[in-house]
C-alpha cells in the first residue's frame, strides 16, 4: 500500500483514477487545486508517489513537481496529461520526472507504472 497525492483540474479524471488505485490497494489524496497540492506536500502527511497534470490553473505541472522535488527530494512523479510535447517531455525528463502517461490512458498502464515506480506486487485479485 502506498500514500499517492494526484493533482489534476479535471474531476472526472480524478473520480476515475482515485478510484481505480484506491482498488489497486493505495490511499490516494486526489486534489484538483495545485495550490493545494503545493500546501499538501509542505505538510507532513506520508508520501510516496506524486501523478500530476501539466496544464492547471494556479501552478502548471512543471512547477509544482518542482516544489515538490524541493519539499520532498527523492519523490517519484508521474505524470499524466493530454500535452505532452517534445518540449514538456525533455523538461520533465530533466527534473527527473520518472513516468508519463498521454491522456486518455488505460488503467492498466497507469497501474503498472505505478507499480514500477513503487516496486510493489500488483494486488492479487478478489475471489468471487
Amino acid at each position: 500500500m502506498a500514500n499517492i497525492l494526484l493533482v489534476d483540474d479535471d474531476q472526472a479524471v480524478l473520480k476515475s483514477v482515485r478510484m481505480v488505485v484506491n482498488a489497486d490497494g493505495h490511499v490516494v489524496q486526489a486534489l484538483d487545486d495545485s495550490l493545494a497540492a503545493r500546501d499538501f506536500l509542505a505538510g507532513q502527511e506520508p508520501l510516496d508517489l506524486l501523478i500530476t497534470d501539466i496544464r492547471m490553473p494556479g501552478l502548471n505541472g512543471l512547477e509544482l513537481i518542482e516544489k515538490a522535488l524541493t519539499l520532498r527530494p527523492g519523490l517519484p512523479v508521474m505524470v499524466i496529461s493530454a500535452f505532452l510535447d517534445d518540449e514538456t517531455v525533455e523538461a520533465l525528463r530533466d527534473l527527473g520526472c520518472q513516468a508519463y502517461l498521454s491522456k486518455p490512458f488505460q488503467m492498466d498502464d497507469l497501474l503498472a507504472a505505478i507499480h514500477l515506480m513503487l516496486k510493489t506486487p500488483p494486488m492479487a485479485p478478489t475471489a468471487k
